[in-house]
C-alpha cells in the first residue's frame, strides 16, 4: 500500500505550490515564528527545524488540508530547489494510510513517486513528511530523523 494515493496527494499539493498555484501564507525565516503561526492555524505543535547548512533556507509556511485533514506545510529552499515539509497528527496520518505500521519513533521511511522523494518520519505523535525532487540526503536535515534500513 506504499503507493497509496495520500502520498500522491502530498506530491500534488507540493507541485501546485511549485507551479505557483499556491503560496506560503506566512513568509518568514524564523523557525519559532513559523511554528507559532502554524499552531494558531492548525492546532499542531510542530518543530520547525532550521538546518545549519548554508544553502538551506526557511521560506515560510501555510496551513493546508490533505483529504480533509488539517496539515501544516513548511517551505524550504535548498540551493534553489524547493523542499516542503508536511506535518499531520499520527491519527490523521494513519487514517490516510501515510504512517507505516509499526514504524518506530524517529525512523525514516522513503517513498519515491516519479521524480519526487517523500521521506516520512513519525515524531512526538506527529508525522513529518518531506517532499522534494532533491535526493534523500539533502532532505535529511529538515526531517531531523534516523534513517532506517527498511528499503
Amino acid at each position: 500500500s506504499g503507493e497509496g494515493s495520500a502520498f500522491v496527494d502530498l506530491v500534488k499539493d507540493f507541485d501546485r505550490f511549485v507551479d505557483g498555484e499556491e503560496s506560503v501564507r506566512l513568509v518568514s525565516d524564523d523557525p519559532e515564528a513559523v511554528a507559532s503561526w502554524l499552531h494558531t492555524k492548525t492546532d499542531l505543535r510542530i518543530e520547525v527545524t532550521h538546518p545549519h547548512e548554508p544553502d538551506f533556507k526557511l521560506m515560510g509556511g501555510r496551513d493546508c488540508r490533505i483529504r480533509g485533514k488539517a496539515a501544516a506545510f513548511v517551505l524550504y529552499d535548498v540551493g534553489g530547489t524547493p523542499a516542503s515539509l508536511f506535518v499531520l497528527t499520527m491519527n490523521d496520518a494513519a487514517a490516510l494510510g501515510l504512517s507505516p505500521t509499526g514504524a518506530l519513533q524517529s525512523e525514516l521511511w522513503i517513498q519515491r513517486l516519479g521524480e519526487h522523494t517523500v521521506a516520512v518520519c513519525p515524531r512526538d505523535n506527529l508525522l513529518y513528511a518531506a517532499v522534494s525532487k532533491l535526493p534523500l540526503e539533502r532532505l535529511m536535515p529538515e526531517l531531523n530523523c534516523e534513517r532506517s534500513d527498511s528499503r
